[in-house]
């Protein structure tokens, strides 16, 4: 007769030494989780070997955040931006999956975050597409031109690097109004392929918006793509005419399709399902979208997924499809803006490290030189406007002062105030002058006038006394060694003068105090002794020069 067994056969004989330790281990964890409880903007946690530490910790500056990363070295940290009222932000660390785990459950009203794109850390090619409609009404609904842009970028992309793309490798992300057409373009380039940086990147982006500048105005394109080479990609496009409108209009005149101003450095780009926070219109998948997210595993990732206890989320997949910055496991291939590869590398670098090339000190608000700080204020306050120092950087080798403003978008090449970017101000210490420059793209050529700075406000060292004076080296030398700067001859007479009589008084006194001494000891022993022994007695209170000046 056959016995079915209707129970495991472990719960018979018990669990095993490795089970047991585990959960162990994990009971103990739990308690001291509860024994030393931790804020919620600080959660540090790990639930298993295969699990990577839990990590959840804000920021109010970024400086801050990416120092936690440097100092941390978890490779799988990234930084995400949360945008509050009035447009300021805190900055969050954690991982992709982490980040995913509470931002899937939040409220479509609460998402209001951005990746941030550190300026050292490889990225994908991403595009920022927006233009007036109102403006533009020769484009009409904006997919014709986005299709001819995709193309052009793709001809491009084969051209320089020889990668062949279409518009199934284009993540293309949707968060347009009535009146404005805006997309989010992501190019996935295949093969563990990305560029350095979002700097290359940018590099590249705008050589290909220059080199159709070029064509468009005069035929010819500029070196970066021969003119043979843009002409094939050129034939790759349905026409000319749609070439031209790729430059679209707005409020300054005539611009390219694509942003060119969300390349800088340490970029904040909007997240997949995140609206900004005074519009409320999210980033969604585009009806035109046809890159194809995974929605399975391969054989030898379910093999992975099973050893480390992990279930498949295509959600969270697509999620990660959508960002700039991914996680790359094993081999990557790094472009640069000229084109050529660089060798294939191991792994991307983790840590978010900047590289300084030169000395710079930066902070906020008030500067070391406080009285150039309203020597600039003052030029910038010309205008009726009254701005304030949000951030200033100083490049000592250089001799260069850096003013980031706030509450002042003031630009003298169109004559007002910018909608979104931001001015700044440069000192120039060297040539001792001020000039206004500007972030937007548009103007990224310009520089104002030049402003004289006054001598007063300068700060200067010597090397600057011989700059500012127009003398020669040897001429400071002489004058800082002329009878003029040396000390008069009958003040250190009198200096030494004083010295000696001071010698002599404390010589003196300590004959006194010697002498006193004898006489208390003759007293107190009633004995005679003679000048050897007494000196020996009392030789610990003579000064070391005295004793030296004695022998």
């Amino acid at each position: 007769m056959d016995i079915k067994v209707s129970f495991k056969v472990s719960s018979f004989y018990g669990a095993t030494r490795k089970e047991y330790l585990y959960q162990l281990k994990k009971k103990h964890h739990l308690t001291e989780c509860k024994k030393h409880s931790l804020r919620y903007s600080t959660i540090y946690q790990r639930n298993s070997y295969f699990d990577e530490r839990i990590v959840w910790k804000w920021f109010p500056r970024q400086r801050d955040a990416f120092n936690y990363c440097s100092l941390t070295k978890e490779k799988y940290l990234c930084l995400f931006t949360y945008e509050k009222v009035d447009s300021k932000r805190k900055f969050l660390v954690t991982s992709h999956q982490q980040f995913w785990n509470r931002y899937s459950k939040m409220k479509s009203s609460e998402k209001h975050f951005y990746e941030v794109i550190a300026e050292s850390k490889p990225c994908r090619l991403y595009f920022d597409i927006e233009f007036d409609k109102t403006k533009n009404p020769n484009l009409g609904n904006g997919i014709e031109v986005l299709e001819t842009f995709i193309q052009l970028v793709c001809s491009c992309l084969h051209s320089r690097f020889k990668i062949t793309l279409g518009r199934k490798n284009v993540v293309d992300l949707d968060s347009s109004t009535e009146n404005k057409f805006s997309r989010h373009l992501i190019f996935h380039l295949g093969d563990n392929t990305l560029f350095i940086n979002n700097i290359e990147c940018g590099q590249f982006v705008k050589s290909i918006c220059l080199c159709l500048s070029d064509y468009l105005n005069t035929g010819v394109s500029n070196s970066y793509f021969s003119n043979d080479k843009f002409e094939r990609v050129t034939e790759a496009m349905p026409s000319i005419e749609s070439l031209h409108k790729i430059m679209v209009n707005n409020d300054e005149g005539k611009t390219f399709l694509c942003d060119l101003s969300v390349y800088s450095k340490n970029r904040n780009f909007r997240l997949y399902l995140s609206s900004k926070f005074s519009k409320k219109i999210p980033l969604t998948i585009a009806s035109e979208n046809v890159f194809c997210f995974k929605n399975k595993l391969t054989k030898s990732e379910r093999r992975v997924y099973k050893l480390q206890n992990k279930t498949f989320d295509k959600d969270y997949c697509q999620f990660c499809d959508t960002l700039v910055c991914p996680d790359i496991d094993g081999n990557i291939r790094m472009l640069t803006s000229v084109g050529d590869a660089l060798p294939v590398t191991s792994s991307i670098n983790p840590v978010y490290l900047v590289t300084c090339k030169e000395r710079r000190c930066d902070g906020f608000k008030v500067s070391p030189y406080p009285d150039l700080d309203q020597f600039v204020l003052q030029q910038a306050s010309i205008n009726s406007l009254n701005g304030s120092i949000r951030r200033w950087i100083h490049y000592e080798e250089r001799h260069m002062m850096i003013y980031d403003l706030d509450n002042n978008r003031w630009c003298a090449n169109i004559g007002r105030e910018h909608k979104s970017n931001h001015v700044y101000y440069v000192a120039d210490l060297r040539s001792k002058v001020v000039y206004q420059k500007c972030h937007d793209p548009n103007c990224a050529n310009f520089k104002s006038s030049e402003i004289q700075i006054p001598i007063e406000v300068l700060p200067f060292t010597d090397n600057d006394v011989i700059e500012q004076f127009e003398i020669s080296t040897d001429e400071y030398l002489n004058m800082m060694f002329s009878e003029d700067f040396l000390p008069d001859t009958n003040v250190l007479e009198k200096i030494n003068s004083d010295q000696h009589v001071q010698y002599e008084n404390d010589t003196n006194v300590l004959e006194k105090r010697n002498l006193d001494k004898q006489v208390q000891y003759e007293n107190d022993n009633d004995i005679s002794i003679n000048s050897k022994e007494f000196d020996a007695l009392f030789e610990e209170d003579l000064p070391i020069d005295l004793l030296c000046s004695e022998s």
